[in-house]
């Protein structure tokens, strides 16, 4: 890597570590978010007054 050329340090996150927590949390955001629409969406099924 080219210290003159800082676009691979900014394009890559500087600890590698830091880097796997934050694609884990991004990971597990992704999810929950799915299963919170998974949910939401059988709740109006279930509970929906009209059915």
């Amino acid at each position: 890597m080219n210290p003159s050329d800082p676009e691979p340090a900014l394009v890559q996150a500087p600890d590698d570590g830091l880097r796997q927590v934050l694609t884990w949390t991004f990971i597990a955001l992704g999810v929950t978010l799915v299963l919170a629409a998974i949910g939401v969406t059988l709740a109006v099924y279930w509970f929906d007054p009209g059915a």
